[in-house]
């Protein structure tokens, strides 16, 4: 993916303010593992490793067709990660780059933990880091495709995901939601302790026949 893309200042004041809201969600507890998409390598730091604050993150950016990164992995194939292994997951600025979004969030689905959050980064198609996007996608002559983010949320619900909340800067959308169990919430079973009479007193060896 060509970085340029991002270069112009009305992307850059879009991308600062989305990144204070991304900040929350990258804190995780120290056992637990988050994911982040994006369409360029990060530039701050590792691009992997363990974090006491922050948790273990792994990060793969999209390489044109491929997933580049920790792991390496075509794009139409799915996401090399095992069910449940997430609790959270970051898609910044991946769907600009597909034409259809529906089978990388439900691969996304897949792999997030239940309870577990998913957030999605990107801009609004025709304010203005989007339009700025729109026209260094047709300078260097490729496809951009940009969504809005109430169609990110109907799929999203479209994948039974909840608790969702959006959050707006600059032109661009932040969009989280939760993954719950079975039924649309979290099932947390109570069980009561219950002493039941029996009806005769337990005799040690009382199965054996006696000869």
């Amino acid at each position: 993916m060509n970085p340029h893309f991002f270069n112009p200042q009305c992307v850059q004041r879009s991308l600062a303010g989305e990144a204070i809201v991304l900040a929350g969600y990258r804190r995780l507890d120290p056992d637990a593992m988050g994911l982040e998409l994006a369409p360029i390598p990060r530039r701050e730091g590792n691009s992997s490793g363990v974090d006491r604050k922050s948790g273990r993150w792994v990060y793969l950016n999209m390489a044109g067709s491929r997933w580049s990164g920790e792991v390496h992995a075509a794009v139409d194939e799915g996401l090399p990660f095992a069910d449940a292994s997430f609790r959270v997951l970051i898609v910044r600025h991946v769907l600009e780059w597909l034409s259809d979004m529906h089978p990388l969030l439900q691969e996304c689905e897949r792999i997030l933990e239940p309870g577990g959050q998913i957030i999605i980064a990107g801009f609004q198609p025709y304010l203005l880091p989007g339009l700025c996007m729109r026209r260094q996608a047709h300078r260097y002559r490729q496809s951009v495709h940009l969504h809005w983010g109430w169609q990110a949320g109907r799929e999203l619900s479209a994948l039974g995901m909840s608790d969702r909340q959006s959050h707006y800067a600059g032109g661009g959308y932040v969009l989280s939601a939760r993954k719950w169990h079975s039924g649309g919430q979290v099932i947390r079973l109570q069980f009561k302790s219950e002493i039941r009479k029996r009806a005769a007193p337990l005799v040690p060896n009382s199965n054996r026949t006696v000869s």
